[in-house]
């Protein structure tokens, strides 16, 4: 379905913006419908059913450009931390084009664009699940991007605007639900299905990778210390020099017993990626220096 063997792998990994996660399940509609004003879906996670519903009086959001836009929404509030509903807008529409499109958009392009800013800000988003027993399960009914007058952004004729504020109920979805995708990926895919597949395999790679932390914390606590015993047995029986040059860093690290961070790596987790290595768990890695760390541990068995 996609191809992505010739993208920057580190890139996808490393290059990070957001989304809701209501919304790697029920994305937006992948084409633009003509006529088609309402949209509606429901899946099924585990014992919870998700319903999402997307509606307006014009065009839904849709596509690449209303993927990339949302998550510059989700972006900007998680990564400022902002404790109220303000966007700081770039101070031109040409720039704050660029700064989601990482590029100068062309005229034909920047037509789309509009289209879809302004199918974002007419669109109300209703997300309920049938068992909301968490703060990220909260329903919302009919809810907007939001507030005030945004016509600015689609309307060339009107005074560009330096800020914009979200809804209330939009602040505290984001703020409630934000999960991680690849921004590389956002800014690569040319569809918005690959979009899409994407950004629900990675979700899934991390709520297991969460799954498998949990399974080791909930370990008895004489396991924890013989995983403990056993990595330092390993650690004391290979000298510095004995390990590739790329590696002998980490293991005199290892070797201080006073060290809590190895490589950026709190010691705990490393306790955890040991046990998954030893067991044979499916670990997905996420950075060079968990692969340095596992390579560590493949050496300690030669």
């Amino acid at each position: 379905i996609m191809n992505t063997e010739n993208m920057n792998k580190e890139a996808l990994i490393e290059d990070v913006t957001y989304t809701i996660s209501p919304l790697i399940h029920v994305p937006f509609p992948s084409r633009i419908a003509k006529n088609l004003n309402q949209y509606t879906k429901i899946v099924n996670i585990g014992g919870n059913t998700l319903t999402v519903s997307f509606t307006s009086t014009d065009v839904l959001p849709s596509g690449i450009y209303s993927r990339r836009i949302f998550s510059f929404l989700c972006k900007s509030i998680l990564l400022s931390r902002r404790k109220d509903q303000i966007i700081n807008l770039p101070h031109s529409k040409s720039q704050f084009l660029k700064e989601i499109f990482k590029r100068k958009t062309m005229r034909s392009s920047s037509r789309h664009i509009s289209k879809q800013l302004k199918a974002l800000t007419d669109c109300n988003i209703t997300i309920n699940y049938s068992n909301s027993n968490y703060r990220s399960q909260k329903p919302y009914i009919s809810i907007k991007l939001f507030t005030g007058d945004c016509s600015f952004l689609y309307d060339d004729n009107k005074k560009w605007q330096t800020e914009i504020t979200l809804s209330n109920e939009m602040f505290e979805l984001i703020k409630n639900t934000g999960v991680p995708i690849s921004e590389h990926a956002v800014n690569t895919f040319t569809s918005a299905r690959q979009i899409d597949i994407y950004n629900y395999l990675k979700w899934q790679s991390l709520k297991l990778t969460h799954q498998l932390f949990q399974e080791y914390e909930e370990l008895p606590k004489q396991a924890h210390r013989n995983i403990y015993n056993k990595l330092v047995y390993k650690i004391n029986l290979n000298r510095t020099s004995s390990v590739p040059i790329e590696l002998q860093s980490i293991l005199e690290q290892l070797k201080t017993p006073s060290q809590q961070i190895i490589n950026g790596i709190p010691i705990k987790y490393i306790y955890y990626l040991f046990w998954a290595w030893s067991c044979k768990k499916c670990i997905d890695t996420l950075d060079d220096n968990e692969h340095l760390i596992l390579n560590l541990f493949k050496h300690f068995d030669k």
